[in-house]
């Protein structure tokens, strides 16, 4: 079973890289559990949306998968867990450029 709390300190430095790439506004981690990360994005903040961005994992599938959320609760994407948790933030992070 994947436990995202093992993943903090990768978690905070790929957040940490992504906010240096979006010239207008900051990331940052709200809460690391043991099964979802929440990330809040400077953008949705000065829309004064509450919810942040959620990372799941889902450990009771056959192959667990992280799974991306916006802050609306809506699906995004998924990856399988075994290929890490770089690649969910960076798809999380590009979704939210090119849509916002």
């Amino acid at each position: 079973m994947f436990n995202l709390m093992e993943y903090k300190s990768e978690v905070e430095e790929i957040i940490k890289e992504l906010s240096s790439k979006d010239e207008n506004w900051d990331w940052s981690i709200s809460n690391i559990s043991e099964s979802e990360i929440l990330i809040n994005w400077g953008y949705l903040e000065y829309l004064e949306e509450e919810k942040p961005f959620r990372i799941y994992i889902d450990n009771l599938a056959d192959t667990p998968a992280f799974i991306a959320y916006t802050n609306y609760g809506e699906f995004i994407t998924f990856v399988d867990a075994r290929y890490g948790i770089t690649e969910i933030i960076e798809k999380l992070f590009y979704y939210a450029r090119e849509r916002y």
